[in-house]
């Protein structure tokens, strides 16, 4: 599973997260990594979201599908990091999983967030 990746490392873009985008679904293998990230919101979202904690070492230690707009996470004080996306069915992160970072060598120079299988 590849996925291309939006960083979110500044405060003001780890407060913007996914909100302004549009409601309608497209770019599902698009995911927003915040960092440093520990807890989340969807206030103001227009979507539900699914979302996936990770430590430093890069294991997933907890994971929300379809967290719905309004919402406060629980959060996870071991996390490092946030990677959201459009809730979506299909396949995502598990807790345990390991997840790494990678350059796809296209034309646009992508960075990829790709969970080993």
């Amino acid at each position: 599973m590849l996925m291309r990746l939006r960083f979110a490392v500044t405060p003001s873009a780890r407060m913007q997260g996914m909100l302004g985008l549009p409601a309608e679904a497209g770019q599902e293998d698009e995911v927003f990594l915040i960092a440093p990230c520990r807890r989340i919101h969807t206030v103001g979202m227009r979507f539900a979201i699914d979302v996936a904690w990770v430590a430093a070492d890069g294991q997933v230690l907890r994971v929300v599908r379809g967290l719905a707009p309004g919402r406060l996470s629980r959060g996870c004080p071991q996390a490092v990091a946030v990677l959201e996306r459009r809730a979506c069915a299909g396949g995502w992160l598990q807790p345990g999983q390991q997840v790494e970072l990678g350059v796809k060598d296209d034309a646009r120079r992508s960075l990829w967030l790709v969970p080993p299988l």
